[in-house]
């Protein structure tokens, strides 16, 4: 952490919360660089004492945080050729993380919510494996405990076919109950809208699915993608629109039954 201010002396001597830190190294009476311990997560005061006895306490404090989490990836496995779409769930996912296959770059990178985000796979070697590690923008990162697997095309069977989804809207709060009709769903194939992994995907037979969708950070007009256990996917252009919960009319409520 570097720590920009003045009148620092060359033996000032900085605490996170309280607490020492590992190293401190000033660099003028305008710079220091500090190494932190490992801190529980959220804000800690900076204290600067020099050997004088003055101090100085910042206003702004430092937020510790913890380091992700990878606990599934879907699917694990995919074209050798790279684009397959990939949801990753876990915990403490930070706007702007990066992801790798291996030493590959992941691309399309979306962190949709701190425990949800959707990427690309990278081009790989056929049959070969690579452990999926997400680096966030702190300098903390994750290795998933599954290994994802490139594969030939051969190794994928049909592409599904997205027709319509059943109802097409819903508000960005997400929770909206909703029917996929398409061809060649496989048991366990998972819907993204947009870049939203939709909360729960629940394939009946090959040509139905049900899903509720999850929130979403944006109102918009996306495409809806599923993606199968066998690393296949299929796309329908512009197919459901997440809206404004203000713009919508009261949501239906059941207050009776007659006969009961």
């Amino acid at each position: 952490v570097t720590l920009a201010g003045k009148g620092f002396s060359a033996k000032a001597q900085v605490t996170f919360g309280g607490k020492d830190v590992l190293s401190v190294n000033v660099l003028s009476p305008f710079v220091i660089k500090v190494q932190t311990k490992a801190h529980p997560a959220g804000p800690a005061q900076i204290r600067i004492t020099n050997p004088d006895g003055q101090d100085f306490v910042s206003k702004q404090p430092f937020l510790f945080v913890l380091p992700p989490q990878v606990d599934k990836v879907f699917p694990l496995q995919g074209t050798d050729k790279g684009g397959t779409p990939v949801v990753l769930w876990g915990k403490d996912f930070l706007p702007g993380a990066k992801v790798f296959f291996g030493n590959k770059a992941a691309t399309d990178v979306h962190v949709v919510s701190p425990t949800a985000m959707t990427v690309r796979t990278p081009a790989g070697t056929a049959d070969a494996h690579a452990k999926v590690r997400v680096d966030n923008p702190d300098g903390q990162s994750a290795l998933s405990a599954q290994l994802f697997k490139w594969v030939d095309d051969s190794k994928i069977g049909p592409k599904p076919e997205l027709l319509k989804l059943l109802p097409a809207t819903g508000p960005t709060s997400g929770g909206t109950w909703g029917l996929l009709d398409g061809k060649n769903l496989q048991k366990d194939a998972w819907l993204i809208l947009g870049v939203v992994p939709a909360a729960t995907t629940d394939v009946k037979d090959p040509a139905v699915a049900r899903f509720v969708t999850a929130p979403s950070p944006v109102t918009a007009t996306v495409d809806a993608i599923v993606v199968q256990p066998d690393g296949g996917f299929g796309l329908l252009k512009d197919a459901f629109k997440y809206t404004d919960p203000s713009t919508l009319s009261p949501a239906p409520k059941i207050v009776g039954v007659d006969p009961d």
